[in-house]
């Protein structure tokens, strides 16, 4: 197993060796910038216009009747292209978005909701803070230990990591409504790598299901769920068709499958045609996140797995149909969810007979996967009393082109700025990045104001950023997650600002992508993680990242990291 060396300041630091976690196998998966003040300003669409239909989308529609199949065109490049088991859609050119649908990013851990404390901004403002301070420099190289526990100090006693530090990695991940997943703080709980869609239609003779997957986090009458409706050519047929869905419980099984003898717990149902949503741009792009009411009580506890499914009703579903978009991860990056139980927070794909009522057959694409990659549900699940939780990934940056992934020198070191709405005490932090070359380690701070709080070094000797080309023709960004635990706690005061900075050092770049989260679409906290904000440093001022344009600043975007709150 890869390591990197991990140097952290303080009056006790010492050198510690952190695993490196996020290569194959082995996990890991606002508005205008704001004013001088700080704030984390509410996004505006329209800053975007209606956003694109980004190239990461993927078709997964099965043009076979080998279930898992799929004939693919990469309609990005204008030819045939061999991509394993997908359809990618839109331009991979940079640029600014196209008109005509949204997606958005971010990643939260299943958690207790909170309000977003937000503040106004004027976009392409500066972001307010102090200027990047000069980090730790290059300590050396990374002696080329292998050993999969923490390096001592060199004196023969215990490791240097502080025991509980950092949440550990167990085999089979930690249940989402466990008080160990509730340490994770910050954005980086999921990760995103692109979009892929998945339909409740009839193809090749069969219909097919959706499915999602959950481990309720509270207990109560589930009121609504908010979805990702695909919209535009080759995601939506006809008006959209006749959408029932079902929430049921899970069978008990080792695969833990939806109980289809059951009683519904609840049903909704959507008919897109009545909403104008199956033209090829939305009229109302609001209509891709409006959320579906569920009836019929809907009650689910906390801890217990259960299940949504969408079952196409439409006298015609082969002409008239609808699909969800889900995340997914390229395998090299791992599961999105790097902490969690696969089982926990799942996409599944059913299949059966045309017109049959019998149980579909089922494959679950965030278990096993679906060819190269691993899904993730993107859902906001409502509760009666107001309480909501889920996942937003929405939207990403780690597509390897220069107008998508960021690639930093020394002169651009990246932030992300929190601002929690309640104290919490910090012990360790997760950063998913990579080197791409040059000589130096990446500094890291956490810092109030011009105070630093924490500081060291993560010192990656080699460069270790690769590129998958197995999804998408341009290539998704392959890092890896650095686990550092800090010297002493560090506590973070409510509604103050807190930044945590990444600076390279000496002529090294390093490797960041941003997820772009849904609160501009009624997705909220902490199914959407909103108590922080990606910034970079350019021209002189920090400015909300924006992936799109990134001259010019955004809002509602993350890095890919969490903080570890002290157990």
């Amino acid at each position: 197993m890869e390591k990197g060396r991990v140097r952290v300041a303080g009056a006790m630091a010492k050198w510690c060796w952190i695993p490196l976690l996020a290569l194959a196998g082995c996990g890991g998966g606002g508005g205008g910038t704001g004013s001088g003040s700080g704030s984390l300003a509410s996004y505006d669409p329209t800053a975007y216009g209606n956003a694109p239909v980004d190239e990461t989308q993927v078709d997964g529609r099965d043009r076979t009747t080998t279930p898992g199949a799929s004939d693919v065109s990469d309609k990005s490049a204008g030819e045939s292209a061999p991509l394993p088991g997908a359809q990618t859609s839109g331009s991979e050119g940079g640029g600014a978005p196209s008109t005509g649908g949204t997606e958005n990013t971010a990643s939260t851990g299943m958690g207790s909701t909170g309000t977003e404390s937000t503040g106004t901004g004027s976009s392409g403002g500066s972001a307010g803070g102090p200027a990047p301070t000069g980090g730790a420099g290059d300590a050396g190289t990374d002696s080329g230990n292998s050993a999969a526990t923490p390096k001592s100090d060199g004196d023969g006693g215990a490791p240097v990591v502080p025991p509980g530090a950092l949440l550990a990695l167990v085999q089979g991940g930690w249940k989402t409504t466990s008080a160990e997943a509730s340490r994770l703080y910050g954005p980086g709980a999921y990760l995103m790598d692109g979009l892929w869609n998945i339909n409740a239609e009839r193809i090749n003779g069969r219909d097919t299901i959706a499915g999602i997957r959950f481990r309720a986090a509270y207990s109560g009458s589930v009121a609504s769920i908010r979805l990702y409706w695909s919209d535009g050519s080759g995601y939506v047929g006809g008006d959209g068709g006749d959408i029932r869905i079902l929430l049921l419980p899970d069978d008990g099984s080792a695969r833990h499958l939806p109980k289809w003898s059951a009683a519904p717990l609840a049903t909704g149902r959507r008919k897109p045609g009545e909403m104008s949503m199956h033209n090829s741009t939305y009229t109302t792009p609001s209509h891709r996140f409006s959320p579906d009411m569920m009836t019929g009580g809907g009650q689910v506890e906390a801890g217990k797995l259960y299940h949504l499914v969408a079952i196409n009703d439409a006298p015609d579903p082969s002409q008239n149909w609808s699909s969800w978009d889900m995340a997914f991860t390229v395998r090299t990056n791992g599961q999105a969810a790097r902490w969690f139980d696969p089982y926990d927070f799942a996409v599944l794909y059913g299949w059966r007979a045309a017109d049959s009522l019998t149980e579909p057959s089922w494959q679950d694409w965030t278990v096993d996967g679906y060819s190269a990659a691993y899904m993730v549900p993107i859902i906001q699940i409502n509760m009666a009393d107001g309480r909501v939780f889920g996942n937003s990934n929405m939207e990403t940056g780690n597509i390897d082109l220069a107008s998508r992934i960021w690639k930093n020198g020394s002169a651009n070191p990246v932030r992300e700025r929190f601002q929690p709405i309640k104290t919490r005490t910090i012990s360790g932090l997760s950063v998913n990045t990579a080197k791409a070359g040059g000589s130096g380690g990446l500094a890291w701070q956490i810092l109030d104001g011009s105070t630093v709080l924490a500081s060291g070094l993560i010192d990656q000797a080699a460069a270790n950023y690769q590129v998958d080309t197995g999804i998408i023709r341009s290539g998704t960004g392959v890092m890896a997650w650095y686990d550092i635990a800090l010297p002493s706690s560090v506590r973070l005061d409510a509604n103050k600002y807190y930044d945590v900075q990444f600076t390279p050092q000496g002529s090294s770049v390093w490797v960041f992508a941003d997820q772009r989260n849904g609160s501009a679409y009624g997705f909220s906290s902490p199914a959407a993680f909103t108590e922080s904000q990606a910034q970079h440093y350019l021209n002189g001022q920090w400015i909300n990242a924006n992936h799109w344009d990134k001259s010019s600043g955004g809002g509602g975007s993350n890095w890919r990291m969490v903080l570890h709150q002290t157990p």
